[in-house]
């Protein structure tokens, strides 16, 4: 009944001008690329408010009377609050006295269950962080955080439980914020505030309040319920939607129970038409292309730079790690390698390793994850693949999809969903996931080459091949 209290003539009054600082919330952001444009827009918010009292020529007072302002509140001195408001008594007999024992312990499943909440939502709030953020988050030091904060407001008589205010991280992300000073400022500015003699609520319009749950709300079901159609499949769409129905319409836990269910039910009905177990496996990827003259040594010297990761089976969450685990082995085993090459040329030829340095340099990693034997991908398997290709672009390393075969549209559509060879990836220079990993071996091989010819490493190795080589290259092609 509440909410159609919404619509009538007093409510639209008060909605409509935070609905319309909301949208002003959302150009501001979107069009205008400074992170101070949005902060900006919300200072002129209660300015221009003022600025209408004004013009007017109407009181606080009268605007208070009217409902634009929250009512006066008995003023309370910062330094009383915590004895008024928690009745704190620091002495030990106080600390032990103020806490209510015989409401303790009938309340314990409800303390149980508000633990489980608290714990579940951190890590959704850690995923979502995760999901606007290229760089690798590390969740038991972010749970960490969220427990120790919630210890001190504990010990401090709080009482409050929380979490990230995952919202305003990502706006900070979105806005390109990534200063410490950014967390800092926030935490004087709610200091000053809470010294100050009087509530802001006082003197701030209602609607400057209510904008910032529309604006965060709306980013927030944008993001959620709009946008993630382009990251996962349609079935896990409608299981999205249809979790964010059953929550609004019945309750949020026994939307989520029913979320749960059917995302257990769909992960088994996928996972049981799968005909193998994953299996992950690591070698050398070699082109079927036959390379002489100076080509095959300074190939030699380049081979550990190309990777296949061979991929047998239904690929899930935990899978994707084996993979992701797979790969950054295989990156820091390349690192060895290179270290150890560079020690062997060093006491031979110390042009040789200045040629190689300065081709690995300007050279990347190629890590191929070969589908051909992968009869599909669900939806979180492929955002951890796509966040291991965005961590591990930073180190120079390129992660391609490639053997996906023709019939499984549906394992390649999840694939360029999450930027692994569709039409923009292509754009960038990638092949297509529908490449061999032959063909796309061939492709990087003479990337690798064009890069060791202007460096002088192909001049720097020698020339003359025997017949043993040319023969154990192509035995070495024939069977990788």
């Amino acid at each position: 009944g509440q909410w159609w209290e919404v619509f009538t003539a007093r409510g639209l009054k008060f909605v409509a001008p935070a609905a319309g600082v909301a949208a002003v919330y959302c150009a501001a952001a979107r069009t205008v690329r400074h992170p101070l444009a949005l902060p900006a827009a919300m200072a002129l918010v209660p300015v221009a408010f003022y600025v209408v009292l004004l013009a007017t020529k109407t009181s606080l007072s009268e605007a208070r009377e009217a409902g634009w302002v929250f009512p006066l509140q008995e003023p309370v001195a910062f330094w009383k609050l915590w004895p008024t408001l928690y009745q704190l008594d620091l002495s030990p007999a106080g600390l032990r006295d103020s806490i209510h024992w015989p409401a303790l312990w009938p309340n314990w499943p409800k303390i149980l269950v508000l633990i489980l909440i608290v714990g579940f939502g951190s890590s959704l709030d850690i995923a979502a962080i995760q999901l606007g953020y290229d760089e690798e988050i590390s969740a038991p030091r972010e749970l960490l955080t969220v427990g120790l904060g919630n210890a001190l407001a504990g010990a401090i008589g709080a009482g409050f439980t929380g979490s990230y205010i995952f919202s305003l991280t990502l706006f900070n992300l979105r806005n390109r914020v990534s200063s410490r000073l950014c967390g800092l400022v926030v935490i004087g500015a709610e200091l000053a505030f809470f010294m100050l003699p009087f509530s802001l609520t006082e003197v701030l319009p209602r609607f400057f309040f209510a904008s910032f749950l529309i604006y965060f709300g709306g980013e927030i079901c944008w993001e959620w319920l709009a946008v993630s159609h382009r990251k996962v499949g349609m079935v896990e769409y409608f299981m999205l939607i249809a979790t964010f129905l059953l929550c609004v319409l019945l309750n949020l836990e026994a939307g989520i129970l029913l979320g749960a269910a059917l995302a257990m039910l769909h992960f088994l009905v996928s996972y049981g038409r799968a005909t193998r177990s994953t299996v992950v496996s690591l070698r050398p990827s070699r082109s079927t292309y036959l390379r002489f003259g100076r080509e095959q040594p300074a190939m030699e010297v380049l081979r550990h730079r190309l990777q296949a990761v061979h991929i047998r089976g239904y690929v899930f969450f935990g899978s994707a790690l084996q993979v992701s685990d797979q790969v950054q082995a295989a990156v820091r085993e390349v690192r060895e390698v290179e270290l150890r090459l560079a020690d062997q040329l060093h006491e031979a030829d110390d042009a040789l390793l200045l040629a190689m340095n300065a081709t690995i340099s300007r050279t990347a990693i190629y890590m191929l994850l070969d589908f051909s034997d992968c009869p599909g991908v669900d939806a979180t398997a492929a955002f951890q693949l796509a966040s291991l290709k965005r961590r591990l672009q930073g180190q120079g390393v390129r992660i391609l999809a490639v053997g996906v075969p023709k019939g499984r549209r549906a394992l390649a559509h999840m694939l360029q969903l999450h930027g692994f060879g569709g039409p923009a990836a292509e754009a960038r220079g990638e092949p297509s996931c529908f490449a061999s990993r032959a063909e796309v071996s061939e492709q990087c091989e003479k990337e690798l080459l064009q890069v060791a010819f202007h460096s002088r490493l192909v001049a720097r190795t020698p020339h003359s091949v025997s017949l043993n080589a040319v023969m154990g290259a192509a035995i070495a092609r024939q069977w990788p």
